[in-house]
């Protein structure tokens, strides 16, 4: 017997060392115990903490009245994604950590975990200001955001101002973009889609996305390349063979070749990019809670047109917080398709206990190819006045269109 208590055997003391612990039996029992039924604690090991979110799941249910619920897991396993989330804990407040969530993130995609975060900041007692600062910007596009620092502390109180405003910046754009974020968990769940994934998952003969450690695309329409380092004013970005947009300026990504190139960042800024042919839901203001927005959170769409000029998109809503919205019939679910002419929205799906009071008030369409001489609304003829246009982006405002309602905005030259 070895000093751990445990007998020296291939369960005990396996070939192959683990990155966390030094020891398979670190926190638990030895490896080659035996358990109820005969089992070794070597094979059934992750199977508690799935039973564990399982039982969980199920009893939750049983109490929450078709209210829904959540549960969070740091121990899951395969399927554990039906019943849970899974919280990465233990990551170092350092930008390496910040750097592991994410490939931390990817891989329980993989797993079938789709809803998942891990600290953000960190799970240490202090953390630079500026990291704190960027791992913010980077979780607005985690699928599961949480903030957590160790007890009695609060690392954000010492922070400057600017600092304070940057992480509240950052957080009203997750809420933003809640609608899109949100149809990437419906998607999961009826098709299995990832959440998160790398980037050669959808470009799977471009050798230089394997590469690619931070880069991540969030559903199939935003790429993700954030600031992972101190100081960095350029960042080294691999855009694929497509048609890209910056997010936050909507304008197209020149030149439009793929490969390598620096992208200027500031401190309020890091890489977030739209693929073209992309129709994007969003809503028009943040707010304080998910329940909020869904009553206050009015619509606004953003057409990001590919190089030949269309763009479709995908929207499914519900209240938000009940528990059985799809098999209720409680939910909608929208299509878009766009051209340098239109935009519609057809409603695919409407049931009759679904009840949406939020309006689409805006649309944004980039890539066009010339200013619109009239821009029309439902084809009523009438030249809609309330726009701009700039550099290919038109900007049409003052809408009251009902999202349940097939809708045409016709804006030709």
């Amino acid at each position: 017997t070895q000093s751990t208590g445990c007998t020296a055997n291939k369960l005990d003391h396996p070939v192959y060392k683990l990155f966390s612990v030094s020891n398979l039996q670190t926190d638990t029992l030895c490896p080659s115990a035996r358990l109820h039924g005969g089992y070794r604690h070597y094979d059934v090991h992750n199977i508690y903490g799935w039973r564990s979110s399982q039982v969980a799941d199920s009893a939750l249910r049983s109490l929450s009245e078709d209210r829904r619920h959540l549960v969070l897991s740091r121990s899951t396993y395969l399927s554990s994604g039906v019943h849970a989330g899974h919280w990465i804990e233990d990551i170092p407040s350092t930008w390496e950590g910040m750097k592991e969530s994410i490939a931390a993130i990817l891989n329980y995609n993989f797993f079938g975990v789709p809803l998942v975060g891990a600290n953000i900041c960190g799970s240490s007692a202090t953390v630079e200001e500026e990291l704190c600062v960027r791992w913010f910007q980077l979780a607005t596009y985690y699928p599961f955001a949480k903030r957590f620092s160790a007890t009695g502390t609060s690392p954000e109180t010492e922070f400057s101002d600017s600092a304070r405003d940057r992480i509240r910046s950052a957080m009203e754009d997750r809420y933003e973009l809640l609608p899109y974020l949100y149809t990437q968990f419906y998607l999961a769940h009826a098709k299995g889609a990832a959440v998160a994934k790398p980037v050669f998952f959808d470009y799977l003969d471009d050798n230089s996305t394997l590469e690619l450690k931070t880069q991540f695309l969030l559903g199939d329409a935003v790429m993700i390349a954030p600031v992972t380092d101190a100081g960095v004013e350029k960042l080294r970005v691999y855009l694929p063979e497509d048609t890209w947009y910056h997010m936050g300026t909507r304008e197209p990504v020149t030149p439009g070749n793929a490969g390598w190139r620096e992208v200027p960042v500031t401190m309020d800024t890091i890489g977030v990019f739209v693929r073209g042919g992309n129709v994007i839901v969003r809503h028009l203001t943040s707010a304080l809670s998910t329940a909020e927005i869904h009553k206050s959170g009015d619509y606004m769409l953003e057409v990001f047109l590919s190089e030949g000029g269309a763009a479709t998109g995908f929207l499914f809503a519900d209240d938000g917080l009940s528990e059985h919205t799809i098999s209720q019939n409680k939910y909608m679910t929208v299509s878009f398709n766009a051209s340098r002419a239109r935009i519609t929205s057809e409603v695919t799906l409407l049931y009759p206990g679904y009840n949406n009071t939020n309006m689409l008030r805006e649309v944004y369409i980039s890539g066009l190819d010339g200013e619109p001489t009239k821009v029309e609304i439902n084809d009523d003829g009438r030249d809609w006045r309330a726009r701009t246009y700039k550099d290919g982006i038109l900007h049409v405002t003052g809408l009251e269109l009902k999202m349940e309602e097939a809708f045409c905005i016709s804006y030709g030259r």
